[in-house]
């Protein structure tokens, strides 16, 4: 999910969002996961009106189309072998769900009941966190909740610079083997 929200704020000016929308996205190349299957479901949590958080959930799908059922392929040479690719676009918008972008994944999937049911999924568990940290906001006040979520955050990078810190000094140097399209055949890597 690395990146999908400065994504969305580059495309989507925040102004133009309100609550109850939601984005999809799963292109990796544009905000989305590590490859086509694994789709990500963004929403903004408001606060007196303005977005102070996002919630979001990724998903692992079954089938997003592409060249062989599952979506996966060792064969695939190209993105557009695995199966659709999904910019960060709006599915929902001031709670109603965008159907026109619902039809068109569906289209695009050979097993199209479970993805709306998967979509659908990751759409509820994106009203339950936004509800859980709406009421935190509501609870703490926007500064203070921020003054929490930064502590967590710094402490955080301390205990994993600690971490690292402890490693003995050196270089590190890791070999593996891939195995190739034909039998027999390996790739370096």
């Amino acid at each position: 999910m690395v990146g999908v929200v400065d994504a969305i704020l580059r495309k989507f000016p925040r102004e133009s969002i309100e609550p109850g929308d939601m984005f999809i996205a799963n292109d990796p190349y544009h905000g989305g996961g590590s490859h086509l299957p694994d789709i990500n479901m963004i929403a903004p949590v408001f606060f007196k009106g303005e977005i102070v958080a996002f919630v979001a959930n990724i998903a692992h799908h079954a089938d997003v189309g592409g060249m062989v059922p599952g979506s996966e392929a060792a064969i695939c040479t190209s993105i557009f072998q695995e199966g659709i690719r999904i910019p960060p676009v709006r599915v929902m918008k001031r709670g109603r769900l965008n159907h026109d972008v619902l039809d068109i994944l569906l289209l695009n999937s050979r097993t199209p009941d479970e993805r709306s049911g998967d979509i659908r999924a990751q759409v509820a568990a994106n009203t339950v966190g936004e509800r859980a940290v709406s009421a935190l906001f509501l609870r703490y006040g926007k500064e203070e909740l921020h003054r929490i979520i930064a502590g967590y955050l710094d402490f955080t990078e301390r205990r994993f610079t600690a971490s690292i810190a402890r490693l003995p000094q050196g270089i590190y140097q890791s070999h593996d083997w891939l195995d190739g399209n034909k039998e027999g055949e390996k790739a370096e890597i």
